[in-house]
Order: C-alpha cells, then structure tokens, then sequence
C-alpha cells in the first residue's frame, strides 16, 4: 500500500474507539509506506497510540468525512503521477530513448518520486500484476470529479476517458501501471 486512510469513531459515552483502516493506493503495509496516512481529529489522544503503531505518520484532518475527500485528492495526486510517467515513457519510445536512459536521468534528482519511480520500472518491464487496480483509480478519479461540485477539472476529466477506454478493453484488473498500455488503444 502506497498510503493509507484511517478513520476512527470514537464513542465520549463508553470511551470506545472503533478504528479502520483502508488503502489509499494499492498494496503493502502503511507501516513500511512513506506515505502519510489520515483520520479524523476525534479523540486524537486516546487513538494516537494505535495510529503511531501502524502508520509512519498520522495527519489530523478535522471534521467527520475529510479523510474520505483526502483519499480522493490524493488518489488524483498518485492518478496524475502515474499517466505522467506513462506518458514520459511513450514519448522516450517514440524519440528513441531507452527507459532505464530516462529512469537514470531521473534518479537522485528533484523528480525522482518513488511512487512513479516503481511504476516506470512496472511499465518499462511489461509488469501489470495488480497492486493498485486501474479500475479503482478510474472509481476514485470519478469520485473526485463529482466531489468537485462542477468545477472544471480538465486533466482528471481527460483521464477518465482515457482510463474508462482501457477498463472498457479488459485492463481494469490490471496494475494501475497498465496505463502505459492505455496510450496504445
């Protein structure tokens, strides 16, 4: 899991705490993710303990209901990211260059984010074993599109054509990293 969202209820009367916890972004611990991982302020003190235990970081969001419209900003945020890299490597082919070229000139610098490092590498060995689902990125980019209440979105718009085309053409099970193939279709 490349990050998570935990949301706690917590119960003043009985001073019960009810915690879940949810991928944000496909597979793995949260412990192990660099990742910030998010929840609602509610008994911040009582439920920082077991949120220290299986995060890296927690991020107090506020209200009821923002780590829900987090996951969706940040699911785009990692939606964004991957058609980037996606698209890095269709144009490196097309100009002749080789991606570990691209993946060499990347590293070590300010654009080397380890989530698209992963996914070039996914994308550049053909490896579409699902750890984050393109049909749940497509549900989560169309998620954010309805949260957003009519504002114009262009590019998660774009994307969701794109992506509902390759679900559509039998992808959707696919690692999200299939949108390399998307480009092809």
């Amino acid at each position: 899991m490349m990050g998570g969202i935990v949301s706690a209820q917590f119960e003043p009367q009985s001073m019960s705490v009810s915690v879940s916890l949810t991928s944000a972004s496909g597979k793995g611990s949260p412990r192990s993710s660099p990742n910030a991982m998010f929840c609602p302020a509610a008994a911040e003190a009582i439920v920082a303990p077991v949120f220290d235990a299986v995060g890296r970081k927690t991020t107090w969001l506020g209200a009821a209901g923002q780590g829900s419209r987090m996951k969706l900003v940040v699911n785009s945020y990692l939606c964004f990211l991957v058609e980037g890299v996606a698209e890095a490597l269709e144009l490196a082919a097309r100009l002749g260059i080789d991606p570990a070229a691209l993946d060499a000139a990347i590293e070590g610098g300010p654009l080397d984010a380890p989530l698209a490092d992963a996914k070039l590498h996914k994308m550049a060995s053909g490896d579409y074993a699902p750890e984050f689902p393109l049909e749940w990125a497509l549900k989560d980019i169309d998620l954010a599109i309805a949260a957003a209440d009519g504002a114009r979105l262009p590019l998660l718009e774009a994307l969701s054509r794109q992506w509902r085309s390759a679900v559509e053409a039998g992808h959707g099970r696919e690692d999200i990293s299939v949108a390399r193939l998307a480009l092809n279709s």
